[in-house]
């Protein structure tokens, strides 16, 4: 069984459209994949998101704010389960990356209901500090694993964590091959052949 790491800024394209990327292999592996989207955040994330766009002028601090409150909000939802929280994240990043709506509490609430969370726990779980402690230990986890740049992921093979494979680009043909290269899908030809040769963008850490 592999377990992948997903690291993402929630505000990021590349980032969603790595999620449904692993979101695909899942689907297909069922129970001999395991997945978690780590979110990560900094003033240098910041700044690259919007380094080659109109939005130059944009307060940094006001962003970092957003971008905060946004993963204190997904680590919230992650309370109630994996899969809600997963939910939440998706239908937040379709509101405010694809349907370009401005981050506010009643976004958060509209996507947290539409994800079927249970509301009330959600409002006393956004702020709290155990959200907080969350989002401090996933910034830990991306140090650890010298994770720079968002849209990346580190993948274990569940029977030895002794090292992993690191993807600095989430392609579904490269998590093909490390499912391949694991034996994970010898027994399925249909999708061993899509399957390509390896890619510059897998790196043992």
């Amino acid at each position: 069984m592999l377990e992948a790491y997903l690291f993402v800024d929630p505000l990021c394209n590349d980032c969603f459209k790595a999620e449904h990327v692993i979101l695909k292999l899942a689907d297909t592996l069922d129970k001999n994949f395991s997945f978690q989207f780590i979110p990560m955040l900094n003033m240098q994330i910041i700044r690259n998101r919007y380094l080659n766009c109109d939005k130059q002028t944009m307060n940094e601090n006001k962003s970092f704010k957003i971008d905060y409150n946004t993963v204190l909000d997904y680590k919230a939802s992650l309370f109630q389960g994996r899969k809600c929280g997963r939910k939440f994240l998706i239908g937040l990043q379709e509101e405010l990356i694809h349907k370009k709506q401005t981050y506010s509490k009643a976004v958060a609430f509209k996507v947290a209901e539409k994800a079927g969370l249970d509301l009330e726990m959600f409002e006393e779980d956004r702020r709290s500090d155990l959200a907080i402690s969350a989002f401090k230990a996933d910034q830990k986890l991306a140090n650890e694993m010298k994770i720079t740049t968002p849209a990346s992921a580190v993948i274990f093979d569940c029977d030895s964590f002794d090292s992993g494979i690191l993807m600095n680009k989430v392609t579904y043909n490269d998590l093909l091959d490390v499912c391949k290269n694991k034996g994970i899908l010898d027994n399925d030809p249909i999708l061993i052949q899509k399957s390509g040769e390896k890619s510059p963008n897998l790196h043992i850490i």
